[in-house]
């Protein structure tokens, strides 16, 4: 039926309900990341390592008159004098030379420079010598102007404190004009003065303002009196901390973002599931569940049976339904298919005879493509079956003896087969039919005096039908050869095996990884990228003349009118402002932290009686007039830019008390900072693409490139070929020894070209020093991050397509992701920065990006000293500022030793974990978290008195008899039970010229007990002795003595039979003459001469199966374990096999 808008409502429903636990999970999150929204802990971890001042909550007043820079000077060494700076400006006009000529005089400066512009300015400004430079913007060449717009440019780190965070170090950064004498290194006694006056910004914007307040009044007279300014920094904790508003930017948003993705992620899910399993909503009808994926196999399989019998259906195929479901799931599925027989036709195709038998009216045999037989099974066994098997069941102690000798009276030479307990099996030819029919009615009249209960005739079964069909003809005739001779392994030291399974290793990596395509890929797929990020980086480019503008107070001539009068007024207060967060940057890199047109609030009374009242500052500065000639200005010190604004505030307010009437005087001020180095990791703009801009392309490459590498890995565990080389004898230290090895080897290969690659391309501008330096991060990076694959190979190792996306995912998020989080959400935090680099990828980030900002400012210096009369490359560091460049081997930035300590310490962690896990995986094996001391064991109903009393003796049995087996298994479980006192176990002995067989459903245990048998599967419950030793103990002594063939798998598809062979035999011992005369043996067993140059991806199933044993038999030496070994063969392959495996049995082998 067409689905509706409440049937798609109510399916939704259903889904979320029965995948509850993935509801829970997003709501588990996503109450986590509100949590974190409030709670903020990256901003608030600066809180707690620097909390707020006690002095804080008091009401402390400090002035200052502005007419000195005392604090500042007095900051070097006390026994020498005070420091005196000079003072540069631009450009350099008669007006400008006289204003700051005055400035210079009033506040005791050494001398004035000046230059032809800003960008001049810039390049020659020398921190270690001048103060500041002044910029006068629209300034007439000798006439003073009627507006004053300067901006002040200073130093971008302040000289007055030294705080640990980079970020309260700077001008543009600054979120509080407060020092504090812990947290920012101050040491001198005037820490209740603002920053601005520390610093000596506020006195230089207050004189240059009175120099040109002085030349505007001779060009035009006024009579208003110039006042007394001074300035009052208070100290008293601010209503909103502007610290912790700023700090609560980036992390909230990037969350917002992510709650947003979830849901997202949810519906692609959705539809990927209902993609992959075939069915899309119009499918489905009410009465049904929709969530399929918990549930088992047998209740998929049965609902997949109910869909194909839909409507009436009257021809149903089903193709090996019953393939991986128990024995009672299987006869439940062939009740409703046999309830269902009635109106329909069914056609099963299926491997197995006594299915074929149980369901089928008719039965076809089909061996190599060819239909051998048809008929009705009682027609297939009457017409090729050459045997009847007769069943007698005598009672309690009656011996066999007499009911023998009755039967050779009517069928000569007749012998029981088989005698278990009371119960006699005899095999009687067909062609003794009608003197069989003649003895069934004899035994039917004497059955009371010979003790016979009842007795029965049983025709073979239909697998003997089938045996005897396929095994008509044979294709080639089948030689083996003296095995005793031919798996007769020379003895050879521990030395020379080791290096011969080092060299069998780099053997299998030259077969496997060398041929590939991958590096081709990789190379071309690296080509493209970096061929894209170099053209995108020429965005990225960090301009020459880098601007970083904090627009302070007013920011135009027609913003003046929103002034009040101050002569109405008692005080005027700064209530808002417009703020543009300092880690943004607006258009050509202007911040602001300016009025609007309701800022200011006209008030009465007294600003310092009404501060007296107050327990949180709510103003932000404040003006006041105290009489005609003083004009006093409130600063708020937990605000930063306060002073600079209230002070900007106060001369505007002079100007218009002075000119009433005139709307063209006006003063404007800007901080303009000088560029931070770049090479500073600071969450500023031209920082952040300087940092960016190198890191981008390994960023995107390198992760593909170590990604590669968990290919193999996951290949040999998909096909099992993991488990063949350890059973052979490989241990763990060669297998990951030869793989960080060979895989590094590799990777530096990539590294280099892709270093040559970006040389190319011009990304980064390297020299040979700089790129040998990145190819050495690279190096360690790649050491790391194979360590890191490694460990991930353990846990995702289903499918190699989803092992490459894991690792893909893994490394890109810890290294190109992880390094965005730190600019644009952690904000270049120091804690996460140190949290981070534990994570290769970062540290590698960090590294180059060091290398890179060091080499852009050398070049940037190199350029200035070009322009500088005299300078030379020798006397650089004297001659330009800032350009006195360390090594790159520091641990400071722009060093690059913490990026290689953490990767060195991150790869030696990682090959730590993957001992750890392959050691722990080797013990919890053979553990269980219950007291195995509760548990019991005993015999089965069904077992007769011989085996009772065999497993008896296994019990019972000391380490002396257990040296008599060669192979003794004692009460060994195959699951501990969660609750009772009983566990399931087997137990058996065997000994030479003996062989033992497993028979079992499908999934009723079989390859796990062959899997607990030569140690790949554990067991807690229960011992295994091999040749009296212990299998939990000495489990790889145990493995030299063995060979196993897996059920499935086992083999790599691009090597050829050829190549499995020689590996498993070097790794086993053989020395190099005798592989070819092992391997020529093989050949002529097992009929593999004319395929063993080919590739396993081209050769057929029998043939696959054929290398199975045959790689079995080079690893074996006395015990063969053999998991399903003629699985879905034809007859003449099975009976191949097995006669090799009789003969084997028959030399001594168990």
């Amino acid at each position: 039926m067409t689905a509706s808008f409440c049937l798609l409502f109510k399916r939704y429903i259903q889904i979320e309900r029965n995948l509850w636990r993935r509801v829970l999970f997003e709501a588990i999150v996503m109450v986590i990341i509100m949590i974190l929204i409030q709670g903020n802990p990256i901003a608030h971890t600066k809180q707690l390592l620097f909390p707020r001042a006690k002095s804080d909550r008091d009401h402390v007043i400090v002035s200052h008159k502005l007419d000195d820079l005392d604090i500042l000077s007095g900051m070097g060494d006390k026994k020498r004098e005070k420091t005196k700076y000079l003072l540069a400006y631009a450009p350099k006009t008669e007006f400008t030379e006289l204003v700051i000529n005055a400035v210079a005089d009033q506040l005791g400066m050494k001398g004035i420079q000046g230059y032809k512009n800003n960008a001049e300015l810039q390049k020659h400004f020398d921190e270690r010598t001048t103060l500041a430079g002044i910029i006068f913007h629209d300034s007439p060449p000798k006439e003073p102007p009627e507006s004053l717009s300067i901006s002040i440019r200073f130093p971008s780190e302040f000289r007055t404190i030294k705080p640990f965070l980079t970020e309260a170090r700077l001008w543009l950064t600054r979120c509080s004009g407060a020092v504090r004498e812990k947290q920012d290194n101050a040491k001198d006694t005037d820490t209740n003065q603002d920053l601005y006056i520390r610093e000596g910004f506020l006195q230089l914007q207050h004189h240059v303002f009175l120099q040109w307040f002085q030349q505007l009044k001779i060009k035009y007279p006024h009579t208003y009196a110039e006042p007394q300014v001074e300035v009052f920094n208070i100290r008293l904790r601010a209503a909103n901390s502007p610290c912790t508003m700023m700090t609560l930017v980036r992390m909230p948003a990037f969350l917002y973002n992510f709650l947003y993705l979830l849901p997202f992620l949810n519906i692609i899910r959705n539809i990927a599931g209902q993609l992959e399993d075939g069915v899309m909503v119009h499918q489905w009808h009410y009465g049904f569940s929709f969530c399929t994926q918990y549930c088992c196999l047998f209740l998929v399989l049965v609902l997949r049976l109910l869909l194909t019998t839909f409507c009436n259906t009257q021809v149903v195929i089903l193709e090996e339904p019953t393939l991986k479901l128990t024995g009672s799931e299987a006869q439940t599925f062939w009740t409703i298919v046999n309830q269902e027989k009635e109106s329909r036709a069914f056609v099963v195709a299926t491997y197995s005879v006594g299915e074929a038998e149980h369901v089928a009216d008719r039965v076809a045999i089909i061996n190599l493509g060819v239909l051998e037989a048809n008929g009705t099974p009682f027609f297939l066994r009457s017409k090729f079956t050459g045997t009847l098997d007769m069943i007698v069941t005598k009672k309690p102690h009656v011996p066999a003896e007499p009911i023998t000798d009755f039967i050779n009276q009517f069928l000569t030479r007749i012998q029981p087969e088989n005698e278990i307990g009371d119960t006699l099996a005899y095999r009687i030819p067909i062609s003794n039919r009608p003197r069989l029919q003649k003895l069934c009615l004899h035994l039917e009249s004497d059955r009371n005096r010979l003790g016979i209960d009842y007795f029965r005739i049983v025709g073979t079964e239909l697998s003997d039908t089938y045996m005897k069909l396929v095994k008509s003809f044979r294709l080639q005739k089948q030689i083996i050869p003296d095995v005793t001779q031919t798996f007769k392994y020379q003895v050879v030291s521990q030395k020379q095996l080791r290096r011969q399974r080092i060299r069998a290793m780099l053997y299998k990596k030259m077969i496997h990884t060398a041929p590939n395509v991958w590096p081709i890929i990789m190379i071309f797929t690296s080509f493209i990228l970096i061929a894209i990020i170099a053209k995108l980086s020429v965005m990225l480019d960090v301009p020459e003349e880098r601007s970083n503008v904090i627009e302070i107070g007013f920011g135009s001539g027609s913003e003046m009118k929103n002034i009040p009068d101050i002569t109405a007024c008692g005080y005027v207060d700064i209530q808002s402002l417009t703020k543009a967060h300092h880690y943004k940057r607006q258009g050509g890199g202007h911040m602001m932290s300016s009025f609007t047109a309701d800022s200011f609030s006209c008030e009465k009374g007294s600003y310092r009686d009404n501060l007296k009242k107050m327990n949180e500052l709510k103003s932000l500065g404040a003006i006041e007039q105290a009489g005609d000639q003083t004009m006093n200005g409130y600063i708020t010190q937990d605000v930063f830019h306060s002073a600079a604004m209230m002070l900007n505030l106060l001369h505007n307010a002079i100007l218009k008390l002075a000119y009433p009437d005139s709307k063209k005087h006006f003063t404007l001020v800007t901080n303009h900072p000088l560029p931070t180095q770049l090479s500073m990791k600071i969450n500023l703009i031209d920082n952040k693409i300087a940092h960016m801009n190198a890191p981008l392309a390994l960023g995107c490459i390198l992760p593909l490139a170590v990604s590669v590498f968990i290919i193999p890995l996951v290949e040999e565990q998909v096909h099992q070929l993991r488990i063949l080389q350890v059973i052979a004898g490989l241990g763990m230290p060669i297998y990951w020894g030869v793989n960080m090895f060979w895989d590094l080897f590799t990777y530096i290969i990539y590294s280099v070209i892709i270093v040559v690659i970006m040389a190319v391309m011009g990304i980064g501008g390297f020299g040979s020093y700089e790129n040998f330096l990145i190819l050495m991060l690279m190096g360690l990076y790649g050491f790391a991050a194979l360590t890191h694959t490694y460990v991930l190979s353990f846990y995702v190792n289903a499918s190699r397509i989803r092992g490459f996306l894991a690792s893909l995912l893994l490394h890109g998020i810890t290294g190109i992701v992880l390094y965005i989080l730190f600019w644009d959400v952690a904000n270049s935090n120091d804690i996460f920065y140190y949290g981070a680099c534990l994570f290769p990828g970062f540290s590698l980030l960090d590294g180059v990006s060091n290398i890179y900002t060091q080499c852009l400012e050398e070049s940037l210096c190199e350029d200035k000293c070009q322009k500088t009369p005299s300078c030379t490359m020798e006397n650089m560091a004297e001659m330009v500022p800032n350009c006195h460049f360390h090594s790159y081997f520091t641990w400071s930035s722009p060093g690059i030793m913490p990026a290689i300590i953490y990767m060195l310490v991150s790869g030696l962690l990682g090959v730590l974990l993957i001992f750890w896990i392959e050691l722990h995986r080797r013990e919890k094996k053979y553990h269980s978290s219950r007291d195995l001391h509760d548990l019991r064991t005993a015999t089965y109903p069904f077992d007769d008195a011989d085996m009772a009393d065999v497993k008896l003796k296994i019990a019972e049995s000391d380490m002396t008899k257990c040296k008599q087996s060669v192979f003794l298994v004692d009460q060994v479980e195959a699951k501990v039970p969660i609750t009772g006192s009983r566990v399931n176990t087997v137990s058996f002995a065997l000994n030479k010229y003996m062989s033992m067989g497993i028979y079992g459903r499908r999934n009723s245990g079989k390859s796990h007990l062959i899997r607990q048998l030569v140690g790949i599967d554990g067991f807690a419950f229960g011992e295994i002795y091999v040749r009296g030793l212990d299998l939990k103990l000495d489990t790889d002594k145990i493995r030299t003595y063995m060979g196993y063939c897996p059920q499935h798998q086992g083999l790599l598809m691009e090597l050829t039979p050829r190549e499995h062979i020689r590996l498993l035999c070097m790794i086993r011992g053989v020395p190099d003459p005798k592989i070819t005369e092992k391997m020529h043996d093989l050949c002529l067993m097992l009929n593999m001469t004319g395929w063993m140059h080919r590739k396993c991806s081209y050769l057929t199933a029998e043939k696959l199966r054929k290398l199975n044993v045959a790689l079995a038999l080079v690893a074996y030496n006395k015990i063969l374990v053999l998991d399903e070994p003629t699985y879905g063969l034809p007859g003449t392959t099975r009976d191949e096999i097995w006669n090799i495996l009789r003969y084997i049995w028959h030399c001594g082998k168990t």
